[in-house]
């Protein structure tokens, strides 16, 4: 038993759900101490800072799979992380 706390799978395990806890923690103290227009406006917000950081993820990510696949080159490698993350940023 020792050993399944001490694997990797655990560690990931625990650290996506101590985030996702902690992000529930920190909305729900958000929503609590802002007046409702300012809460309104925050979460209006969020929704669009969302949405489009997982448009850029997911066409990032798919475009770095699918181009990182298809080359045998290291100086074609370096040359598409480069460009990854220039758009990233």
């Amino acid at each position: 038993m020792l050993a399944f706390f001490r694997s990797n799978k655990f560690l990931s395990l625990a650290s996506n759900g101590s985030s996702a806890v902690l992000g529930l923690v920190r909305f729900g103290l958000t929503a609590r101490l802002l007046e409702p227009t300012e809460f309104g406006v925050w979460a209006f917000f969020l929704m669009f800072y969302s949405l489009f950081d997982m448009l850029r993820t997911g066409l990032l990510s798919n475009v770095v799979v699918k181009k990182w696949s298809e080359t045998d080159s290291l100086d074609q490698q370096k040359n598409i992380m480069g460009a990854t993350w220039q758009l990233a940023g």
